[in-house]
């Protein structure tokens, strides 16, 4: 996310949150695997924990998305 304050050129950009979209992509996947191999209470409950940091997190995420892309194009 630092990169792309820095960033100027429009299709780095781009790129850049290109691949955070593949990154989040493939964390998904990989949680998704994870989940079906929790046997555990105490596995599910942190797995639920992880799941409601990782929804506060994304929603911050997006807001500075926002934020930075109208600063680009303004």
């Amino acid at each position: 996310m630092r990169n792309i304050l820095l960033m100027t050129d429009t299709k780095v950009l781009k790129k850049e949150y290109a691949n955070i979209d593949e990154s989040n992509g493939i964390i998904t996947t990989h949680i998704d695997k994870l989940d079906k191999t929790i046997t555990s209470e105490k596995g599910r409950e942190n797995l639920k924990h992880r799941g409601q940091c990782k929804t506060s997190i994304c929603q911050r995420a997006n807001r500075f998305f926002s934020t930075s892309q109208r600063g680009q194009e303004g």
